[in-house]
């Protein structure tokens, strides 16, 4: 993820690299299958200033709960004779 002042040249460049940047609403760009370090490397051959780069990693279990979120809801229902009283 990064942010830059010059958005549209380092875009450019990274897809001179075959890596396509999607700008989020904050402002900021996330590169698919980019490192930082490749991410870096074609701003600072192209002389455009980074502001923030940051490499995003996902957990085992965030990735997980991507994966499965859509599957099952599960949700706790009462047996109707589980509250009778005797």
């Amino acid at each position: 993820m990064f942010r830059t002042t010059e958005a549209a040249r380092l875009r450019e460049a990274l897809i001179r690299r075959g890596f396509l940047s999607v700008q989020e609403e904050d402002g900021r760009w996330t590169v698919d299958g980019a490192t930082a370090e490749e991410v870096g490397a074609a701003a600072a051959v192209s002389g455009i200033p980074l502001l923030e780069l940051t490499e995003l990693r996902t957990t085992l279990e965030e990735a997980y709960l991507a994966l499965t979120t859509d599957e099952a809801q599960f949700a706790a229902v009462s047996s109707p004779t589980a509250h009778q009283e005797a």
